[in-house]
């Protein structure tokens, strides 16, 4: 292995590591070895270092390793100094941390997206925060996990504001009582409904 100086580092280009990884193709493994090591270093641009992680989180999520691809969008979104960088990392970041179910990452996530955002953006930032997390509930849901979703759709009630979204959300988590046979939790829903 040559080793290469401090200069020859910083030269690194988007389309270095592009054709890095096409040479790795055959191995998604080492592809993420590659970029793990990459972002190790000392003297990487912001640039690269962003493009990096990107590329790294996709392959985790590929793997399904959900944590750590949230998880390394959040190193670069902390280490980016746009502030429109940092706010479409930190919503990335959020999505990621959803899908692995680490709730309480998204809500940080989404909180620190929403610092970096410009007044207009907070509330698309909101919206999609709130349309993840009800996404995430349905899919729970579909695939048979429904404590999981009763769950999360009970935390996503606690946070709606809307009447039209919490008798939705409740009409759903009435059915997963049922399935639970949380008879009467779903009994208390269907009158709260009632009384809406």
């Amino acid at each position: 292995m040559l080793k290469r100086t401090s200069e020859e580092k910083e030269k690194l280009t988007e389309d270095d590591i592009r054709s890095k990884l096409r040479n790795l193709a055959h191995s998604a493994a080492l592809q993420q070895e590659y970029l793990e090591n990459l972002l190790k270093r000392v003297v990487i641009t912001q640039e690269i270092k962003i493009y990096s992680s990107r590329v790294l989180a996709d392959i985790y999520a590929q793997r399904g390793m959900w944590g750590s691809a949230s998880k390394v969008l959040e190193n670069a979104a902390n280490s980016s100094t746009s502030f429109d960088a940092k706010k479409d990392l930190y919503v990335n970041t959020a999505i990621l941390a959803i899908k692995g179910q680490d709730y309480l990452a998204a809500d940080d996530a989404f909180r620190k997206a929403m610092d970096f955002a410009r007044p207009t953006d907070k509330a698309k930032i909101q919206q999609q925060a709130k349309e993840m997390f009800m996404s995430e509930a349905l899919s729970l849901e579909k695939n048979g996990k429904i404590a999981k979703a009763a769950k999360l759709f009970e935390r996503i009630l606690r946070e709606t504001a809307s009447k039209d979204d919490k008798k939705r959300i409740m009409s759903s988590l009435m059915v997963l009582y049922e399935k639970l046979a949380r008879i009467p939790e779903s009994i208390n829903m269907r009158e709260l409904l009632k009384n809406m």
